[in-house]
This record gives C-alpha cells, sequence and structure tokens, in this order.
C-alpha cells in the first residue's frame, strides 16, 4: 500500500431526524473531504473509499442493526443506504464532485432510543468494525 497524506479528522450530526417516522438520516461514515483529502476518524484511521463501499456491502447485506455507543444490543436498523462514489454520482447525472465519497443511512430507531436523538442526547452516526490495522 502507498503512503497516504491523512489532513482532516471528521464529526457529522445527522443531517435529518424524522420523529414521526422514528428515523435518524445522514452519514454515517466520510471516506474523502470536499477538498478530496482522506479523511482520518477520531481514532486516527483512515477507510479507502473502495474498502468502504465493500464494507457497507457486507454490512447490509449481513447485519443492518446499529447499537448505542457501540455497545449492547440493537437499538435499531438500516432501511436507507447509499455510498456515493464519482461513478454513481455520473449515473445519476449529478456533477462529478458535488458529493466527496461518503455512506448515507436512514436508521429506523426503537421508540425508547428515538426519544434520545429526539432529546439531543445522541446527534451523530460512528461507525465501528473490524479491520486489519496497515501503516501507510
Amino acid at each position: 500500500m502507498s503512503a497516504v497524506s491523512v489532513v482532516k479528522t471528521f464529526e457529522i450530526e445527522f443531517s435529518k431526524v424524522d420523529p414521526e417516522l422514528g428515523i435518524a438520516f445522514g452519514f454515517a461514515s466520510v471516506a474523502v473531504a470536499v477538498d478530496g483529502t482522506l479523511v482520518e476518524d477520531l481514532q486516527g484511521d483512515i477507510l479507502p473509499p473502495a474498502e468502504l463501499e465493500q464494507a457497507v456491502y457486507d454490512y447490509v447485506l449481513h447485519s443492518r442493526e446499529g447499537d448505542d455507543m457501540h455497545e449492547g444490543p440493537p437499538i435499531g436498523a438500516i432501511v436507507e443506504s447509499m455510498v456515493f462514489t464519482p461513478e454513481k454520482l455520473a449515473a445519476l447525472g449529478l456533477p462529478a464532485g458535488c458529493i466527496p465519497t461518503r455512506w448515507w443511512i436512514g436508521m429506523k430507531l426503537l421508540p425508547e432510543f428515538a426519544s434520545k436523538v429526539k432529546a439531543g442526547d445522541r446527534k451523530m452516526f460512528s461507525m465501528a468494525g473490524e479491520a486489519d490495522r496497515v501503516e501507510v
């Protein structure tokens, strides 16, 4: 693997919460920033776009569930998912770069957890997973 220059860390809050449906929408992961650089997460890791897309497909096929702060039983399940890539933007007729490589989700929340989101106690998605760490 070649060396990669990483310059940013991202935290992204929910883009929309629909209390009637009990669904939170937003970006669950950002692989590429608006300026085209790879994004470093809060733990100092990066997830290359191609690996993000493959991990999302595997997750949606085999789990779709989310938990609270990476612990405990499921608090909801993904009902909407799309990894925005340059190829998909072109297929949708959208201008190149208008959305950097990111994973958008909608998660249907259990009522008891939806109340935490509505109260502002939970404001964002956080992706967890297992991977082999490679020094770059």
